[in-house]
């Protein structure tokens, strides 16, 4: 049961992203660089969509878990244009 309900949540989440780059590439040029702010990165799901449609200079990554940013980490290790941040963004 666990493991339907990961695989619905990963379906929606595709389709959800899908939207997003999409009124992004509408926005934004593609062929100029940017700069990306992911707050709340996870395990860098939405990086690996931006690095796919846009020409990045530099992405700041945001997980406050630690578990969760370990695999973050290790999943960026080699991208240079990629900060990766243990911890939180908040107003309090």
């Amino acid at each position: 049961m666990n493991s339907i309900i990961k695989l619905l949540l990963n379906f929606f989440d595709y389709f959800t992203q899908k939207k997003i780059i999409n009124v992004f590439k509408k926005e934004i040029d593609t062929r100029k660089s940017i700069v990306v702010i992911d707050i709340g990165s996870h395990k860098g799901e939405y990086i690996r969509s931006i690095i796919k449609n846009f020409f990045i200079e530099k992405i700041y990554s945001f997980e406050p878990n630690i578990e969760i940013f370990e695999i973050l980490k290790k999943n960026f290790q080699n991208e240079k244009k990629i900060v990766i941040n243990n911890c939180g963004i908040s107003q309090e």
